[in-house]
């Protein structure tokens, strides 16, 4: 079987697979409200300031996130529409998106638990979003959600077929057998086509979809090459499973990179982790202080 083959029958099987189980996870609704805003040419920041203050559990999450060290590093105040005015309708969408990531995934907690999803997730948002400051990008806050959406195909595994997903995740891979290799030989399929399905089925933003379907071939993925680029090397800053240690060096080429630029990723990463680990999983409130990190929170390494 040719290697196109493989990979159309993978994609054939993630679509299957995020069908049959599309039932136990979908976006709210308010997600849906605020991409219409934001895509109509005649959308307005005040429609879109209303359509949250009509929300108020949504506009409460999305401040307290913006309530952290990335975007209120000297604790500053965040309203509904000083937040709509100054990041802009696109930034608010897609930060907007995190924040109802855990009501969509909430009936998942066992899977999210078996995936390490939440320690994971955050890790690979935080460095992208990092990785995208350090390529002087404009769209960080998109690449810290595409970032954090990465683990989603490995915990809709763990979902559909807990057995397979532990024993691939368990046994020891052949000689140059890769994560995706393994997952394919053991379920049809893998953790990157199933993570793309399940955003097509969500109708997420193209470069979303597109910068994490090519995330293990970047120079397939124009015009989203650079992002995808951005979070290959964040897989492997993150420790993402199957991940190589070091990043690849055309992956770095590609977004004008060296490793030396990504001295200090690591552990700044590690120091916010904490924070946005109760931010995003939805578990905790903001601690009192915004770049206060919490201590005993529950969390990998």
């Amino acid at each position: 079987m040719s290697a196109a083959t493989v990979t159309e029958t993978a994609q054939l099987r993630a679509t299957d697979l995020v069908e049959r189980c599309s039932a136990e996870f979908s976006l709210p609704r308010g997600y849906a409200a605020l991409r219409l805003i934001l895509e109509d040419t005649n959308g307005t920041v005040l429609q879109m300031s209303h359509a949250l203050e009509l929300r108020p559990p949504l506009a409460t999450r999305l401040l307290k996130l913006l309530s952290g060290p990335l975007h209120s590093p000297n604790g500053e105040h965040w309203s509904i529409e000083r937040a709509v005015n100054q990041l802009g309708m696109q930034r608010i969408v897609d930060l907007a998106l995190l924040s109802l990531l855990p009501e969509a995934l909430e009936r998942l907690d066992t899977s999210l638990l078996r995936s390490d999803f939440w320690p994971l997730s955050v890790r690979c948002g935080l460095a992208a979003r990092a990785i995208a400051a350090i390529c002087r990008r404009p769209e960080r806050d998109r690449l810290l959600c595409a970032g954090c959406l990465m683990p989603l195909g490995l915990t809709l595994l763990w979902h559909a077929n807990p057995r397979a997903a532990s024993a691939v995740a368990n046994a020891a891979p052949e000689a140059g057998e890769s994560l995706i290799e393994r997952q394919r030989r053991a379920m049809g399929t893998d953790h990157i086509a199933v993570t793309a399905a399940l955003l097509r089925q969500w109708q997420l933003p193209a470069p979303i979809q597109r910068a994490l379907a090519g995330r293990e071939h970047p120079t397939a993925a124009v015009p989203f090459h650079d992002e995808a680029a951005i979070l290959q090397v964040a897989a492997s800053v993150a420790g993402f499973p199957g991940a190589p240690a070091s990043p690849a060096v055309a992956a770095l080429d590609l977004i004008g990179l060296g490793e030396v630029a990504l001295a200090g990723i690591g552990s700044e990463c590690a120091r916010l982790r904490p924070v946005y680990q109760l931010l995003l999983s939805g578990r905790a409130a903001m601690p009192t202080r915004a770049n206060a990190i919490p201590t005993g929170s529950r969390s990998g390494t």
